[in-house]
């Protein structure tokens, strides 16, 4: 069940403010669909992962559902823009497939590849379970490298995926040896037959998060390092899977004296241009005096040279959470917690140039994980005074917040957060809800933003031959040029002025609506359903064709 409940106060008043300043309508809901499959007796939770897109703007996600026994099952599914299912596919017996991603190639000779990194939390096999398939297909793939686990079985996980321009699998993991020490492992698996081409390890750092920096062909990894107090001192660097070798690194070093703990760890995100975004979060622990929580953040090309630094001495105070840009002339966001917890509803944000100026520092703002656009940004995070997760979407040139979504179940579970993913002028979002009556769902939401279809409207009675005027809204005027909207009748009672049931209509620049006269046809009394799309945004009207 997904259930809309207000945000905090603040935020709500932010949408008042917005009200009368907005310079595009808000986000409009094209459809949403429940995923509820029932594949255990007594367990019916479908847990969303992540989600991404493809070069056709269908959504590419996975998720797990509880299987047989104490199964877990990872699936793919591909949903495209007007809410068709591609396909739904991929239960496997005998595994605990957990924490899937689902990673998309670039075209390939006009065909797209994704592969799906599990770990398999069995202690037998155990490992890595990596597969590939066509993306193009239109029904359910056959997976090109079924079965295949090239990850040792043990303590491993996948911390990094990437696709090349062939269609081989990168892969950055956290491995650990037999005396338990972790370290990076990279590997490339071809995808032609899971072959593993390239192999590659580095035991200078226990990483936790990766990403592929195309400018260095190399891996830029954050963790711990494991040569000074693990666990409590940070290391962040950029690594080559051609030989595993450590191209540029930093680290900070935590420490342990009588009465207090002093750690460091590194945050890393991808900014435009290859640039790195990297935070350095440090905690304070005293017996006396409490904890104190302080971040620095640095901004460098992919050569490692430093582009800036915030602040100019000392620290700011907080921990980050992530650095995000649009674009080299759109603005650094950078959010942030003001302690340790998760708990939601007290986050910052802080607005940067690309030159390092603060622009503005904004607390108590709803956001966790932020999605920048051209007009400002969407935000999520998870909520717990209400568990519920909330998304945000924030006005940049009014410096509001104009609208704002909810997921929360009727059970106590926590919600799961999967995503959102933009594509052109429409946004995916991705969450689970936990209900009392099916366990997690997965919901599926897409919305588009900017002018589109806002509601079609006419008489609710007709005598038949009698013309139909019928009003296709849209959610403010047309710009640039001429919106195509499709226009449906589900009977013979009612035509197009084509003489047929179906036909587009172009509403013309500046206006946000049209009137369209349909041919009725009498005879018996018929109750009709007129059905406007526009861009996957399907809105419709009932009337009756009275004799």
């Amino acid at each position: 069940m997904f259930i809309f409940s207000p945000r905090p106060v603040f935020v709500l008043a932010c949408f008042a403010l917005a009200a009368g300043a907005l310079s595009q309508p808000v986000p409009t809901l094209a459809w949403r669909r429940v995923i509820d499959n029932h594949y255990n007796a007594t367990h019916w939770d479908d847990q969303a992962h992540n989600i991404t897109t493809d070069a056709s703007g269908y959504a590419i996600f996975n998720y797990a559902v509880d299987g047989t026994g104490s199964d877990h099952w990872s699936r793919d599914a591909k949903i495209g823009p007007a809410n068709n299912s591609v396909f739904d596919t991929g239960a496997t017996t005998g595994f605990q497939l957990k924490n899937g991603v689902v990673t998309v190639s670039p075209l390939i000779g006009g065909t797209q590849y994704v592969w799906r990194v599990d770990t398999n939390t069995n202690s037998s096999p155990g490992g890595g379970y990596p597969l590939t398939f066509d993306c193009s297909t239109t029904t359910n793939p056959v997976p090109l490298t079924a079965g295949f686990t090239p990850f040792p079985a043990g303590d491993q996980y996948a911390v990094g995926t990437h696709v090349d321009a062939s269609g081989n699998l990168m892969v950055a993991v956290n491995e650990a040896d037999a005396s338990g020490h972790h370290f990076l492992h990279m590997m490339t698996i071809a995808k032609a037959d899971g072959t593993i081409i390239s192999d590659h390890q580095n035991t200078l750092i226990n990483p936790n998060t990766a990403y592929w920096n195309s400018a260095t062909n190399t891996w830029i990894v954050a963790g711990n390092d494991p040569a000074s107090l693990p666990g409590l001192s940070g290391r962040w660097g950029s690594y080559d899977p051609a030989d595993g070798s450590e191209k540029f690194s930093d680290h900070a070093n935590g420490s342990i004296i009588p009465g207090e703990t002093f750690s460091q760890n590194y945050v890393v995100n991808p900014l435009p241009g290859n640039a790195i975004g990297v935070t350095l979060n440090a905690i304070d622990a005293k017996k006396i005096g409490g904890t104190t929580y302080s971040h620095t953040l640095q901004v460098r090309n992919a050569a490692y040279s430093m582009m800036w630094h915030y602040p100019a001495t000392g620290t700011a105070t907080g921990l980050g959470l992530q650095v995000a840009s649009l674009s080299a002339s759109a603005p650094v966001y950078a959010v942030g917690n003001p302690d340790s917890s998760n708990g939601g509803g007290n986050q910052f944000i802080d607005k940067f140039d690309w030159t390092g100026a603060l622009q503005w520092h904004h607390t108590h703002q709803p956001v966790q994980k932020i999605y920048p656009t051209t007009e400002g940004f969407f935000g999520q995070e998870y909520y717990q005074a209400s568990n519920t997760i909330f998304l945000e979407h924030y006005i940049d040139a009014t410096n509001t917040y104009d609208w704002g979504r909810s997921y929360k179940g009727t059970d106590t579970g926590v919600p799961i957060m999967g995503g959102v993913a933009l594509f052109q002028n429409f946004l995916y979002v991705m969450n689970s809800v936990q209900n009392t009556t099916t366990g997690y769902d997965l919901i599926l939401e897409r919305f588009v933003t900017g002018i589109t279809l806002s509601s079609v409207s006419c008489a609710s009675t007709i005598p038949g031959g009698t013309p139909l005027p019928v009003t296709i809204h849209l959610n403010g005027n047309v710009v640039g040029s001429p919106m195509t909207v499709a226009l449906n009748s589900n009977s013979n009672a009612i035509t197009m002025p084509n003489g047929k049931l179906g036909q587009n209509f172009l509403v013309p620049v500046g206006q946000d609506s049209i009137v369209v006269n349909l041919t009725t046809h009498g005879g018996v009394t018929t109750q009709v359903v007129l059905t406007a799309i526009q861009n996957g945004v399907r809105r419709a009207v009932a009337t009756k064709v009275t004799p």
